[in-house]
């Protein structure tokens, strides 16, 4: 079905998408080139077809397709971290995951579900955090009263796009399987929020000393999958440097966005978010040791999988040994970081440009005191929202 919706497929294309899930350093920037703008929609095709998913399902190509392209078209490219390549290489992550030792403690569905949840974690996300949400009483906090506000929503959106008929990939699935895997989706897309971090990496932790079986016990699993989608979701940090550095740039582009934001609306500059008096070495260091690291290394005495320790865990630590050399030459005013991925930047306008004509296909409920700063979108309507 790829032929069907680009024409020929792209040799370079095909050779990078061949090496899903086995790469752990996917390079999503080039794929996003080569796919000229559908980086999410073709690499959600491969990795269907690499885990069998339409059989699993038991839907047509053309209903995946079409799922594909709608999530795709779901989230926004003006954001400069929270958008489509996110999603992508946080489900290459899950798929690695996988093929290293996850996918034989897991069923079909539930492996279907994980890697579904990985790709649409963060649909619709507006390149906002849940503070800001919060505190300018956006209605989506209202909905979901200030609890994991945008998990909630990317949740929900996710939900929304299977209504749509022509994509609903879970059309076949028996009323007790469409159960299990909405609970799946909920339950790993939610555990994404960071404010939950420490309860259930302690958990886990706590299922590893007691030698929990998961295979039996379907709390543990839910436990099993949360952590895979967590760890996949803060992987960058495990990547290869270049690449995290590229990464990290998007991040931090995104936190000084908001920053803007709530500096042009006289609102407190969230943590981290003031591009004038960011500290940006000595606070990627801090989530590396101190979120990243004992995550991967709980994850990986779970798998078992040398691959993992040596591809994620050893370069986490490799990561956290550049950026403390990189908050010394910070501090010494001889940073290198910002002008090393100043094409970064660059990368994320072209993004917005190229895909400013794109619609969003869910109705988005960010309306709030900030409506001045967002494009806000009506009931049923069809725009995207986009920062000024």
């Amino acid at each position: 079905y790829q032929r069907r919706v680009h024409g020929t497929p792209f040799e370079p294309l095909q050779e990078y998408l061949k090496n899903i899930c086995n790469a752990w350093n996917l390079d999503l920037f080039r794929i996003h080139v080569v796919s000229k703008g559908n980086a999410l929609f073709d690499f959600g095709v491969a990795i269907f077809e690499r885990f069998n998913i339409p059989a699993i399902l038991d839907i047509d190509n053309e209903t995946a397709a079409t799922f594909l392209r709608n999530l795709e078209l779901s989230y926004s490219a003006s954001n400069p971290y929270h958008n489509s390549l996110h999603a992508a290489d946080v489900a290459n992550s899950v798929g690695f995951f996988l093929v290293n030792g996850l996918h034989a403690q897991l069923s079909h569905l539930e492996t279907t579900a994980l890697i579904v949840s990985a790709l649409a974690h963060d649909v619709g996300h507006p390149g906002l955090n849940n503070p800001f949400m919060v505190a300018t009483k956006t209605e989506v906090a209202m909905l979901y009263n200030d609890q994991s506000v945008l998990e909630n929503f990317h949740v929900a959106s996710l939900f929304k796009l299977l209504r749509i008929k022509e994509g609903n990939i879970l059309s076949q699935l028996s009323p007790n399987d469409y159960r299990l895997f909405r609970r799946l989706c909920i339950s790993s897309i939610l555990d994404t929020d960071l404010q939950k971090h420490f309860i259930i990496t302690n958990k886990f932790k706590g299922l590893l000393a007691l030698g929990n079986s998961v295979a039996d016990d379907e709390a543990n699993k839910l436990t099993v999958l949360s952590v895979a989608l967590k760890a996949a979701d803060v992987g960058h940090g495990a990547k290869d440097l270049n690449l995290h550095k590229l990464w990290s740039r998007r991040v931090v582009e995104e936190f000084w966005s908001q920053g803007d934001i709530e500096s042009r609306r006289n609102l407190p500059v969230s943590p981290l978010c003031d591009r004038k008096a960011s500290n940006v070495a000595k606070s990627q260091e801090g989530f590396l040791k101190a979120i990243v690291l004992p995550l991967y290394e709980a994850f990986s005495e779970y798998l078992k999988s040398e691959a993992v320790t040596k591809s994620c865990v050893d370069q986490v630590k490799s990561n956290a040994v550049y950026w403390a050399e990189e908050a010394t030459r910070e501090s010494e005013g001889r940073s290198t970081f910002l002008e090393e991925t100043n094409s970064v930047v660059s990368e994320i306008e072209e993004m917005k440009q190229a895909t400013a004509d794109k619609q969003s296909l869910i109705c988005l409920l960010y309306t709030s005191d900030a409506a001045d700063d967002l494009l806000c979108v009506d009931l049923g309507g069809r725009r995207i929202i986009k920062k000024k």
